[in-house]
């Protein structure tokens, strides 16, 4: 009798009971199904994002190219208008060289005479001479340079600054010796009171490969020095 009223007063509960674990289990595979779905989408979110940032790194890659692009075409542009005015003056560089060409042979007359016959004489008797041969040229019609020297025709001005450095004064006179002695196997006379000449010379031998040797007509080896 007491187990009759317990069973049918615990049954309904026991239904209820049923009920409730197969709603929760419903539940249950709902949350696992919606945890799955949510799973996808945060994969997906986390693949747009991975995409993002690097479409956003190609983007700033392709944002710097382009600024170096800029930069290379303005260096470019500002070259090519460096180089249309160059071409203008390589142009004019040819048409002067090609003029000078045709006035080379008298402007070698001169040089070749000054360097040949004026050495033994003064500045006076070389502007005298060097006069005498382009009077000479004008009338022999033979193209030259107006004003064309030894020292226009043969002398370089880097080169002549190494002798003035060494020692050799700067005036026309000496700048024409220096000329002769680098160019010719003949020599100039120098009249030499402050002994200028003579550093200059024994500065200028330090360099050669073969050194340079000093002797005095008084020396007892004097011709020995010479033969070696």
């Amino acid at each position: 009798h007491k187990y009759h009223f317990v069973a049918k007063a615990v049954e309904p509960k026991r239904i209820l009971l049923r009920e409730s674990e197969a709603e929760l289990a419903d539940c249950q595979e709902k949350l696992e199904k919606a945890q799955a779905s949510l799973r996808e989408v945060q994969d997906k979110i986390d693949k747009l994002k991975v995409d993002f940032d690097g479409a956003m790194a190609k983007k700033q890659k392709l944002e710097d190219e382009k600024n170096l692009c800029m930069v290379k075409l303005d260096r470019a542009e500002k070259l090519i208008g460096g180089l249309g005015g160059e071409k203008a003056r390589w142009g004019q560089n040819v048409k002067d060289l090609t003029a000078q060409l045709d006035l080379l042979p008298g402007d070698c007359l001169v040089a070749a005479g000054m360097i040949s016959y004026v050495g033994p004489f003064t500045a006076e008797y070389r502007q005298r001479s060097e006069e005498g041969w382009r009077h000479s040229l004008k009338q022999l019609d033979l193209g030259h340079n107006e004003g064309c020297s030894m020292s226009s025709v043969l002398g370089e001005p880097v080169k002549i600054q190494q002798w003035v450095v060494a020692g050799l004064p700067n005036d026309a006179l000496s700048i024409e010796n220096g000329i002769i002695i680098d160019r010719a196997r003949r020599w100039p006379l120098m009249i030499d009171p402050q002994r200028q000449a003579n550093k200059y010379i024994k500065n200028m031998g330090k360099d050669t490969e073969t050194g340079i040797d000093v002797c005095k007509l008084s020396e007892a080896n004097f011709l020995r020095t010479l033969e070696l």
